[in-house]
Parts: C-alpha cells; sequence; structure tokens
C-alpha cells in the first residue's frame, strides 16, 4: 500500500483527522508525486510512509477540545476568574519570581525557566476572559524567557531538563490559543517570535545527548512524562512537525506504564496529590489536543483510575489528605532549598474538573468544586 492509499484509509476510519504531515521533506514530494518509477527512491519511502507519517488533528478543533475546558463555567468562575489579577509578579522586562528579576538585574546567580510558564496562565486567561492587558503581559513574559535562549536552543537555567520542558509545555499551549482566538492579528507578530523559540527549544529537547540523561533523572517523578509529552507534541501542532508529534508519544507511554495498580502515580518513591494532578493535567490536555487511537484510550484509562485516586483523597472539608506525600505538605521537598512546598490545591481542583468533563463524571466535578471552597480559605489558594 502506497502512501496515499493509507491516508485515503485514516481519512475514511479518523473523519476528525483533516490532514497528514509527512515526517520530512522529502516524504512530502514522495507523498504528493503522481507516478513515481519503481527505481525512484520515492518508491522506497512510499513503503515506510504509511508507518512514519501519522494523525495530525487541525490545530483548530484540537484547541476547541481544550477550550472546552478552560472557557467551561467552572473555570471561568475560579483558576480563570480574575486577568487583572494574574501573573502580576514580573519586573518591567518581563522577568518573573524573586530569582529570575534578580538575574535580570544582576546578570548573575541562579535562575529558572519554569517560572515563566505563569506566562501561559496570562495569555489563557485574557483569551477568555477577553482581556488584552493580560494577553501582553503574558507574552512579556514569554518573551523574556525565549530572550534567554542560546543559540543552540537551550538555556542556562538551574535544573535544565525539566524546567526548559515545563516551560515550552506552558509557552506552547499558550501560542496555539492565542493564535486560534479572536486576538490573533492583533499579536501575530507576537506569536511568530513565540513560535521561533518554541522551535528551537523544542529541538533542544529532543537531542539525543540532552533526552536521555534528562530523562534518567525524570525517572522517579511520573508527571513530567506526561510534562514531557505535552511540551513536545502540542510543539509539534502549533509547529506542523508531525516528527514531534511521533516523538512524544513515546514519552506519554512511559508515563502510562508507571501507573500503580491503586491509581496513583508515582513520585520519588511513593505518591503525592500534588504531583499526581499536576500530571494527570498535563495528561488531560494531551488527550484533549494530540492523541487519537489506542493511545487516546490508554490515557483515558489511566486518567479514570487517576482521577478516581485522586478524588478519594479528598475529605469532607474540601481539604487534601497529603499525609503520605512524597513531595509536598509538611513532610515534603524545599522549593530552592529553603520554602517548604505546599499542597496544591488549585492543581487538584483543576485536574479533577479536568478530567470530571471528560469522563462526564459529576462527583469528580463536585469533588473540585469542594476543594475550591475549602482552598479560598488559605492565604495562598
Amino acid at each position: 500500500m502506497n502512501n496515499l492509499e493509507s491516508t485515503d484509509i485514516l481519512r475514511e476510519v479518523s473523519p476528525k483527522v483533516i490532514f497528514l504531515i509527512p515526517l520530512s521533506l522529502s516524504c512530502l514530494s514522495c507523498a504528493t508525486k503522481a507516478t513515481p518509477s519503481s527505481s525512484d527512491s520515492c518508491s522506497i519511502q512510499r513503503s515506510a510512509a504509511s508507518v512514519r507519517c501519522a494523525e495530525i488533528f487541525d490545530p483548530k478543533e484540537a484547541v476547541q477540545n481544550d477550550r472546552a475546558f478552560e472557557s467551561s463555567e467552572f473555570i471561568l468562575k475560579t483558576a480563570n476568574r480574575n486577568p487583572k489579577g494574574t501573573a502580576q509578579d514580573l519586573n518591567e522586562n518581563g522577568a518573573y519570581g524573586d530569582k529570575n528579576r534578580a538575574y535580570d538585574l544582576n546578570k548573575s546567580g541562579s535562575w529558572f525557566i519554569d517560572n515563566q510558564k505563569v506566562g501561559m496562565d496570562a495569555i489563557v486567561t485574557g483569551v477568555y476572559k477577553e482581556d488584552a492587558d493580560a494577553i501582553e503581559r503574558g507574552i512579556k513574559i514569554l518573551r523574556w524567557g525565549f530572550a534567554q535562549q542560546k543559540e543552540d536552543g537551550s538555556y542556562s537555567s538551574g535544573d535544565a531538563f525539566h524546567t526548559v520542558s515545563y516551560f515550552l509545555a506552558a509557552a506552547s499551549r499558550a501560542v496555539l490559543h492565542l493564535k486560534n482566538s479572536k486576538f490573533e492579528s492583533r499579536f501575530s507578530d507576537d506569536i511568530a517570535h513565540l513560535s521561533t523559540g518554541i522551535e528551537k527549544t523544542a529541538n533542544w529537547l529532543i537531542r539525543k545527548d540532552i533526552e536521555e540523561p534528562g530523562l534518567q533523572i525524570d525517572s522517579p517523578y511520573t508527571h513530567r512524562f506526561y510534562m514531557n509529552g505535552v511540551a513536545i507534541g502540542v510543539s509539534g501542532l502549533l509547529l506542523g512537525r508531525n516528527d514531534l508529534i511521533l516523538h512524544s508519544q513515546n514519552l506519554i507511554k512511559q508515563g502510562l506504564v508507571k501507573q500503580n495498580a491503586d491509581g496513583s502515580n508515582p513520585e520519588k518513591g511513593g505518591s503525592d496529590t500534588s504531583y499526581h494532578a499536576l500530571g494527570l493535567y498535563f495528561a488531560a490536555q494531551y488527550y484533549s489536543m494530540v492523541a487519537s487511537g489506542q493511545l487516546k484510550a490508554d490515557i483515558k484509562t489511566m486518567g479514570e483510575k487517576g482521577a478516581q485516586w485522586l478524588a478519594s483523597k479528598v475529605l469532607e472539608s474540601g481539604d487534601v489528605d497529603s499525609s503520605q506525600n512524597t513531595r509536598t505538605g509538611p513532610s515534603g521537598e524545599k522549593r530552592y532549598g529553603t520554602e517548604l512546598k505546599t499542597v496544591t490545591y488549585f492543581m487538584i481542583y483543576k485536574a479533577l474538573a479536568y478530567w470530571g468533563q471528560i469522563l462526564g463524571q459529576p462527583k469528580m466535578s463536585e469533588a473540585a468544586q469542594n476543594v475550591f471552597e475549602f482552598s479560598k480559605g488559605l492565604k495562598k489558594p
């Protein structure tokens, strides 16, 4: 079967698939060449193309799936309720947080590229609350991040592989939403600029000499594999890069096999409600925007088990049982070696709400509401 025939079959069995992007330009030229001869190199490439060329969904449709969550009534009243107050801890250049502002001022000391990820929150909230000021603030934050990028796509940030992946996951998603919104023409130059930085970052992350040691470090932290999958997969969707889509699938699969029988996803030798929720949140994004076929079904199975486990940790008061947490809460790690990592209630209610919406399970949505109500009484919700 040649590649054109395989494309037609994919369109028949997967009507939501809009197009296929070949893995390389040579694949593209062969896929569109009308009558290659048997001695033509295209004959060989066509025979492999049905394996190497994978489904890519229409980016607008992919965003619609994710938009259904970000613009839902619950999220617009909770996480996305206040665009003017979102991501305000930046300086005039866009450096976000104490560490990055100090680095921006002194050009020395430690800094972390993932602190700039909050640019996504401002952009997405701005898009769905129709607040251009929030979008501009988010763009400034992301632009500062990409301004620190080296020629090869890397950053001098601490814990580079992980922090860069976290930043890329946020930036690619933010730009994809912005590009497919009513604000696209207004911010077209910013979209183009940020997309260039996103592509350079993705290319650096998937380099074998970067990725292999990075994934070794990530191994005890299940949520990072879903984060990595979103970073590369959503970048591929934004850029029209099928090779990135294919690459991301393996990252997601590495996360799926880690799930415990009780539905928890391991974090540093045990379980942790905060990081478990973060992993579920990234898995929901990948499920909604990138996944298809059997992988989509497998993510849904994991997500249902994982969300049920997380919901079981929600107490009647709306607090979350963190007594067994390995990374956040009273016995958790210290951020930057000094600040105790607290339970991230906002991520827990967002993960429960997203999976409750995907699965059509009101009890998960109710648990999300309870967690949000409890978090309002805390100093840092």
